[in-house]
């Protein structure tokens, strides 16, 4: 089954959700990677690394939005799973240090990205085909 058309408003309304989570990773992740770093940061830094390969593959969505969407599912999906299994418990728990509080700030904007995506399409694209007849 081939995903159906999907309205122009939808894809600008999409690429500019890539734009903003190209331009976003970029500011927060490049400057980080290329500056001095302490011994020892080898796990942030891998980190890092993941987060700046995501927003240049965004960068890409921009151009190519409904053939990256795994890319906007991967960042959409990450982050609701650290939200709903670290930060939601912590805050429940009265344990919410500053450190998970400035992550949870970083994460929380992804809920407009929610919207963004076409759930539809994406059902489309990703459901299990049926099988032959024969």
């Amino acid at each position: 089954m081939s995903a159906g058309p999907i309205a122009r408003w939808r894809l600008n309304l999409l690429r500019l959700g890539y734009l903003i989570l190209a331009v976003g990773q970029a500011a927060m992740t490049w400057p980080e990677l290329l500056g001095p770093r302490a011994p020892g940061d080898l796990p942030w830094t891998l980190v890092q690394s993941q987060l700046a390969a995501i927003g240049v593959c965004a960068a890409i969505g921009v151009l190519r939005p409904l053939q990256m969407l795994p890319v906007m599912l991967v960042e959409v999906g990450w982050k609701a799973i650290w939200i709903s299994t670290i930060a939601q418990p912590a805050w429940a728990n009265g344990t919410m240090d500053a450190k998970t509080l400035g992550v949870l700030k970083d994460c929380l904007p992804i809920i407009p990205f929610m919207l963004l995506i076409p759930w539809d399409q994406v059902w489309r694209m990703l459901a299990p085909a049926r099988a032959d007849p024969a």
